[in-house]
């Protein structure tokens, strides 16, 4: 399984929203209102709110609900249309009146039921939990929103279909003033959504639909504009300014494009910095706080000066913030250099395929300083399409995750299986909501027999005796999406990630490197497995690529006095790029079902807490190490980036491939540690590191082709999970035998797995005997650590009788190091 994202409309998941419950219907009537009782509490009447930009949509206010009664309810397995007299009460059961005489039910003439949070929507009967995450969606009209009827249509009717009913909102933001707006809007209504907020005149007010349908100004943003203004001092400065440069050359804009925030002259292009200089001066030495927007083409540029407060990107974060929306949740959409204010902010960005030269070199430098990370900001994407059609393309690019199951070259969506009906048995059925998730946290915290049922459900629909899925062919179309039409991400919200030290073999090795070679292993070593806590929130999915990291480390050792770790006094240290960059083979499970806090996991329990395993590249700085881990063990040197793969092997189907793990006999571990001899706890994964350097034809680990990656990689480590000492239930049993908590979706991972062979170093310190023996590559190169634009593949296999159980790729390529912190 895996968290996959389908080139479809939409978004990726924001954080976790407050707990509660959102519901959009579709009615025409003129005033629905709702009549509800949460858990079973008293019925209230609520008078539901009309979305301007989805029309025949209402929206009840966000119900924010007590967290154990929303905890209640989400254990009660109440669905979504059924309830009985001896079930608990629903979260929610609901109908909805049109405030006279008309009520709309559920089909079967009960009330509406809803067993769990999130946002949902009803339809003409149908119930369903939102399958698109929420998107503020600010966009500038013209040449963007506008300029083809048929693609703004199109947009339009994606928006009252899917972006609204998700809880989305609609933002115009706009130099046309209001009146010309409400022309525009009577001009395009056939093809136009009414946004729900209007920013108009670049950022200088800010309208909402009131009653009787006309656009009210917000005060509150109005009030802030005041703050170090001037109107008469800056249009003075404008005067002077032009009796300078003549009539000829510069003129003031007709009052409709003006107001008493924003002042709008017509300037040439010759004359333009002698113009910008003087109004600058002036407005200086009057001390008015103001902002220049220069726009336009050819031989005349507008010159727009309005207060300091404003402009597209602080209104469009004033409407951000009024209407809920996080950054992550927020995208913006421009073609003019008008709009670049407004797309540097910390949202998503879209430049439309007709954008103006300008701002397409804009969001091209901008691109690659975000790449680098010379600078900070939200993604941008510069798309193909041209206004409307581009913002669609936008949308459908950044994409919004969901669950699926590889199926060969393509991937099963099981949000679309879910919502078919498909789920039907008596775990899942009520819990068909784990499944609109942009992670499998929902699904992993359901347990051993729900993931059973999920995997016989979907073995059935696969065979050959079942036909839905065979001859339903608009199923197939929406449930079956290519591979090369998905972009990976993290299967689970990690929350916590926990590093072993349990290979003996890697463990034997680094002791004997570094310490006396007949005591390699520390003294505790054999009696627990060792552990840190990593750091969850560097944690990337396969295909990021690598920044070397900078730190502090000591200088080489001189000649003669070894570089190993002698008796010899350190020197002081130096902060530079990390200069031993090594790579971690690993393997790491992520935990389902977790614990209560205080209360252990027994060793004999522990399986039924893994949801299934994952590949694990655990980079390092092994120079940064060597100085730091002294006495807690490493820091900086390993919390900048660790990679996973994003397709996770259940423990089910690892289950024909289950092996016993190495004797434990000299000594036994202490009887909370202790396994049967000879139990399978261990799987035969058969694991690669492969090394391929840069300017070898494959580049960086997320656009490699696979086939010159195949040709000219090196193969450096092979080694196998089977010769894991400490076992994963073990592992289990020790993090929590003092009271720790686990949670789904937490990793823990395996430390490097090495093994015996002419290959079986887990990493290149290993390999090399810390750069004693350089690796050779296919090219003739030689590797102690890895350099500048070498990409490190890993992955994984079970070879079956005539099938193989794969684990697909955990890869990434090393970056530069940025210039060194200020």
């Amino acid at each position: 399984m895996l968290a996959a994202q389908q080139q479809s409309l939409g978004l990726g998941a924001p954080p976790p929203p407050p707990l509660g419950l959102q519901l959009h219907y579709r009615t025409s009537w003129q005033q629905p209102v709702l009549h509800h009782s949460v858990n079973g509490g008293e019925w209230r009447g609520v008078e539901m709110q009309q979305v301007v930009s989805g029309t025949g949509w209402w929206t009840a206010a966000q119900l924010q609900l007590d967290v154990a009664v929303a905890h209640s309810a989400l254990g009660s397995g109440v669905s979504s249309h059924a309830s009985g007299s001896g079930s608990p009460a629903p979260l929610l059961e609901f109908v909805i009146t049109d405030g006279q005489h008309a009520w709309d039910k559920a089909p079967d003439g009960a009330n509406y039921m809803i067993a769990d949070p999130g946002r949902w929507r009803l339809s003409g009967g149908k119930l369903a939990q939102a399958a698109t995450p929420p998107v503020m969606l600010v966009s500038d009209l013209d040449d963007t929103m506008i300029g083809d009827d048929a693609s703004t249509a199109e947009f339009t009717r994606w928006w009252r279909e899917e972006g609204v009913a998700a809880g989305g909102r609609l933002v115009f933001n706009t130099g046309r003033a209001l009146d010309l707006f409400e022309a525009l809007l009577v001009e395009k209504s056939s093809v136009m959504a009414e946004p729900d907020l209007l920013i108009s005149s670049i950022g200088t007010r800010v309208y909402a639909k009131g009653p009787g349908g006309r656009w009210l100004e917000d005060e509150g943003y109005t009030a802030l504009l005041g703050r170090g203004w001037a109107l008469e001092a800056v249009r003075e400065a404008c005067y002077r300014a032009l009796a300078t440069v003549g009539k000829e050359a510069m003129h003031f804009r007709p009052p409709s494009e003006m107001s008493e925030h924003k002042v709008t002259c017509g300037v040439r292009i010759n004359v333009l910095e002698k113009v910008l200089a003087s109004v600058s001066a002036d407005l200086a030495g009057a001390a008015v706080e103001h902002r220049m927007v220069i726009s336009g083409s050819g031989d005349w540029r507008y010159m727009d000066l309005v207060p300091r407060e404003a402009g597209k990107l602080q209104a469009l974060e004033y409407a951000r913030r009024t209407l809920g929306f996080e950054p992550e949740q927020t995208v913006a959409a421009g073609d003019s250099g008008n709009d670049i204010d407004m797309l540097e902010g910390q949202h998503r960005s879209i430049v439309v395929g007709n954008a103006h030269g300008e701002l397409r070199a804009w969001a091209e430098a901008r691109h690659a300083a975000l790449a680098s990370g010379a600078a900070s900001g939200g993604e941008l994407l510069l798309v193909e399409g041209h206004r409307a059609s581009g913002i669609l393309e936008g949308l459908q690019r950044f994409g919004f995750k969901k669950p699926g199951v590889a199926i060969g070259d393509s991937v099963l969506d099981l949000r679309a299986v879910a919502e078919s009906g498909l789920f039907a048995g008596p775990l899942l059925s009520s819990h068909t909501a784990v499944f609109q998730q942009p992670t499998l946290n929902a699904f992993m915290a359901l347990g051993r027999p729900a993931w059973l049922e999920a995997r016989a459900t979907l073995q059935r629909l696969l065979s050959a005796e079942e036909g839905r899925l065979r001859d339903d062919v608009r199923l197939r179309e929406r449930a079956l999406v290519s591979l090369r039409d998905v972009r990976m991400h993290l299967p689970a919200g990690i929350g916590d990630y926990t590093d072993f030290y349990a290979s003996r073999e890697h463990a034997t090795n680094m002791g004997r490197m570094f310490r006396v070679y007949a005591n390699a292993l520390q003294p505790n070593w054999l009696h627990l497995p060792v552990g840190y806590h990593g750091r969850a929130s560097s944690i990337v999915v396969s295909g990021t690529d690598v920044r070397r990291p900078w730190g502090q480390a000591l200088p080489p050792a001189p000649a003669g006095e070894g570089a190993t770790g002698g008796t010899a006094a350190p020197g002081a240290p130096v902060f530079q790029p990390c200069a031993a960059l090594d790579y971690e083979l690993e393997m790491g499970c992520l935990i389902g079902p977790g614990n209560e806090l205080g209360a252990p996991i027994p060793v004999d329990r522990a399986a039924d807490h893994i949801f299934g395993l994952v590949l694990v590249n655990d980079w390092s700085a092994r120079d940064l190490q060597r100085w730091e881990y002294v006495p807690l063990g490493p820091f900086t040197s390993k919390s900048f980036a660790t990679s996973l793969s994003p397709w996770v092997v259940t423990l089910e189907a690892l289950q024909p491939f289950a092996v016993a793990a190495p004797p434990q006999e000299a000594p036994c571990p202490l009887p909370y540690l202790r396994q049967p001899p000879g139990q399978r706890t261990n799987f035969n994964i058969s694991l690669e590191v492969a090394l391929q350097p840069a300017g070898s034809g494959g580049g960086g680990g997320s656009g490699s082709g696979g086939e010159a990656r195949a040709a000219e990689a090196t193969v450096v480590t092979r080694s196998n999970l089977r010769t894991l000492y400490w076992t994963l239930p073990q592992m289990i049993a020790h993090h929590t035998a003092g009271g720790c908590n686990l949670r789904p979706g937490d990793l823990l991972a395996t430390g490097t797995l090495s093994c015996e062979g002419p290959q079986g170093a887990g990493c290149l310190q290993e390999a090399t005997w810390n750069s004693s023996r350089p690796v050779r590559l296919a090219d003739g190169s030689e590797r102690c650590f890895l350099q500048d634009g070498d990409s490190v593949v890993v992955s994984g296999y079970c070879q079956g009788e005539g099938y193989r159980v794969g684990f697909g790729e955990c890869c990434g390529a090393v970056l530069p190091a940025l210039p060194p912190p200020a």
